[in-house]
């Protein structure tokens, strides 16, 4: 691909050519061959739009917005985030949550099995077992809150895995806690 070729204002003191009285035609048809996106580039290269384009009228009708959004009868819309984000946090939260998830299962047989040779404590290892439930319990639960708050927003899908994630890693939690607390009860 070829650069247009741009032409530069004659010097101050300098004739211009016999040509330059007629703009230059564009090569295809009445299109311009040159068209700037926005007044800013011909104050920031500094030449006259008239110059590069070849049309001055051009020059005076362009849109005051970069993009060309804002054009005659319509205004531009502004840029907004909308209400995504909430549901972007759930989905992320559920992310995290299960990979703390397979992390802590590896770490945890890792433990059950170097006990002996590291002469680990049995209460390092269920301190370990409850620390890393407690913050897995928070995120699933944050997750689960954050995801049915976020679904009334535009991100549903994001929510509803949020939702789904969240809610089955709280069940999960909540149900291992209820059997070891209840099993040492029951056959004990």
């Amino acid at each position: 691909m070829s650069d247009p070729q741009q032409q530069f204002p004659p010097a101050s003191g300098a004739q211009p050519p016999a040509t330059a009285s007629t703009p230059p035609q564009p090569p295809y048809g009445s299109a311009p061959a040159y068209q700037q996106a926005y007044p800013g580039a011909t104050a920031q290269h500094g030449y006259p739009a008239e110059v590069q384009s070849g049309h001055p009228a051009e020059a005076q009708n362009w849109p005051s917005d970069p993009a060309g959004a804002a054009q005659a009868g319509y205004s531009a819309a502004p840029a907004t985030r909308g209400p995504g984000g909430l549901a972007r946090v759930a989905f992320i939260l559920a992310i995290v949550s299960v990979a703390l998830s397979a992390v802590t299962s590896i770490v945890r047989g890792v433990m059950y099995s170097q006990i002996n040779r590291f002469h680990l404590s049995m209460h390092v290892v269920e301190g370990f077992n409850i620390g890393s439930n407690i913050v897995i319990f928070l995120c699933c639960a944050a997750a689960l809150a954050l995801g049915i708050v976020a679904a009334r927003g535009e991100r549903k899908l994001m929510a509803g895995i949020a939702i789904g994630v969240g809610g089955a890693g709280v069940v999960n939690l909540v149900v291992g806690f209820l059997l070891s607390t209840l099993t040492p009860l029951l056959y004990g």
